[in-house]
């Protein structure tokens, strides 16, 4: 009886959050001038969940990082054959190994560098259990987060970079920055297709492959990219050349500078 009326008393108040939320959420969209969603698709859910205009909204994206654009790589051997990079909290860890026990059929040397964070330890600690159980030990390596400084050097030594980013609503509407650091070095990316913005940005830019998420599509994927050196050189070339005129800072705040002198003007 006390569980069912703690249940119960819990569900009410979530629902007093959710709507006082929503309350505070509608008045402060409705009173802004401009509203910055951090993309395109987040603007047009909040256009359809909370009625804003659309000449209120300006998508506020991740831009790619000057210093990454800047990088003078001078590497001619690559070493790592493919990478991850960011956290590894909300993230499916078998994932990873799934894809892996799939490219190592037919490249058995491939290895996957993963340069991921978890907090309590426990996604990383699952990828080690699971490669050892299957015998990919030396497929997968998990690196510890390194300087970002130190980063574009390690991604510029890499062959392919990879964003499987579980379909879910917390990672839909948001901007991959992966996908921006590896093409900001000339690295083919492979992603998947129902994160909205890494559909965008790949299919505007043709710097990668979009494909399911799914292990057996990125595996696919992966084989042939290694196979196809040229189709990888030349994604990762226009990748960045897109980057370059689409994602930046500067040109970002142009187009930021022109909406509020239209407002206040």
């Amino acid at each position: 009886l006390f569980n069912n009326s703690f249940i119960r008393l819990f569900n009410i108040f979530s629902l007093f959050r959710f709507s006082f939320y929503f309350f505070i959420y509608n008045i402060l969209f409705h009173m802004s001038d401009v509203v910055h969603p951090i993309s395109k698709y987040m603007g047009i859910s909040l256009s359809n969940n909370y009625g804003i205009p659309q000449n209120k909204l300006l998508a506020h994206p991740e831009c790619a990082s000057n210093f990454f654009l800047k990088y003078d790589k001078k590497i001619q051997t690559k070493k790592i054959d493919i990478i991850y990079i960011g956290t590894l909290e909300g993230r499916n860890p078998l994932f990873f190994v799934d894809v892996m026990s799939q490219v190592v059929l037919s490249k058995p040397d491939c290895c996957l560098t993963i340069i991921g964070w978890d907090s309590i330890k426990r996604e990383s600690q699952i990828i080690i259990k699971e490669s050892k159980r299957r015998n990919l030990e030396r497929n997968i390596k998990i690196r510890k987060k390194v300087d970002y400084y130190d980063l574009p050097k390690i991604i510029s030594n890499s062959k392919i970079g990879i964003a499987p980013i579980p379909d879910t609503e917390i990672y839909k509407y948001s901007t991959p920055t992966k996908i921006l650091d590896y093409l900001s070095l000339e690295i083919p990316v492979i992603a998947n297709h129902e994160i909205k913005d890494s559909k965008y940005i790949i299919d505007e830019s043709g710097g990668g492959l979009l494909v399911d998420y799914s292990p057996n599509d990125f595996a696919t994927s992966i084989v042939k990219l290694l196979e196809d050196k040229r189709l990888a050189s030349n994604m990762g070339k226009i990748g960045k050349k897109w980057i370059k005129k689409e994602r930046t800072l500067s040109q970002l705040s142009e187009e930021i500078d022109l909406k509020y002198k239209k407002i206040f003007s």
